[in-house]
């Protein structure tokens, strides 16, 4: 499955977070989202967009990773599978 262009997925959590915008190599904790957005998000990605995401996409990531580096791992996985 081919994953969305990085740019759509933030719109998405832009959306969600109430944001206008959103900066993929930024920290986390220094985006001005709440982690339940986040949570949200993941959610719209799975269950929306049917992207596969599980929780060795998490492992290691914490609010000083950014969004881009999620997008990667989420992207690797899905190009391995």
């Amino acid at each position: 499955m081919a994953l969305p262009p990085l740019d759509d997925l933030l719109q998405d959590l832009k959306e969600l977070a109430e944001v206008e915008q959103i900066d993929p190599d930024v920290p986390v904790k220094d985006l001005g989202v709440e982690s339940i957005d986040l949570l949200e998000w993941v959610f719209v990605m799975r269950d929306e967009r049917g992207i596969e995401v599980d929780e060795s996409n998490l492992e290691g990531l914490d609010e000083n990773s950014t969004i881009r580096e999620f997008y990667d791992r989420v992207l690797a996985t899905a190009a391995a599978s």
